[in-house]
């Protein structure tokens, strides 16, 4: 079923010129169900290569903390994201909740700020010499990847 339509509901085999043999396999109006998982589809891929790794210092350069710099907590290549310490805060609801299986009972609750995903084409890493923001070439040395900034050559890692 592809959008709520089942195939066998079509005993014509065409429903608004799409074959109900292309539903089984999940691929009415041109969608595949297999890339779904990946979002393929959407032009995301399943692994991104990502120039920017976790403890590198970035500015972000669209958004609403545009201007800002911070280091990376954590990235996820999958999404594309990066998080950044102190940026994209967001507001997150917390229920108070008791710890059970001890003494003194803890509640944890009411609104706390959490940083939130920031899209790595929004950041850009800053040059380690200048302090700038720069873009990012790989180069390979004795077969293993290197990061230098394009701005002022020098290694990254």
């Amino acid at each position: 079923e592809a959008f709520g339509i089942h195939a066998k509901s079509f005993p014509g085999g065409e429903a608004f010129g799409i074959h109900a043999k292309s539903f089984p396999g999940g691929e009415a109006f041109g969608i595949h169900a297999k890339s779904f998982p990946g979002c393929e589809a959407f032009g995301i891929h399943e692994k991104a290569l990502m120039k920017i790794r976790k403890d590198d210092m970035v500015k972000v350069i669209s958004g609403k903390d545009r201007g800002k710099t911070g280091r990376v907590l954590r990235t996820e290549p999958g999404r594309s994201r990066v998080y950044v310490e102190g940026l994209g805060i967001q507001k997150r609801h917390q229920r108070p909740r008791t710890l059970q299986d001890t003494q003194r009972a803890q509640d944890i609750g009411g609104v706390i700020e959490v940083e939130g995903p920031i899209h790595v084409s929004n950041v850009q890493l800053l040059d380690p010499k200048s302090g700038q923001p720069t873009r990012v070439a790989i180069k390979r040395e004795d077969g293993r990847r290197v990061r230098v900034a394009k701005k002022s050559g020098t290694e990254i890692d």
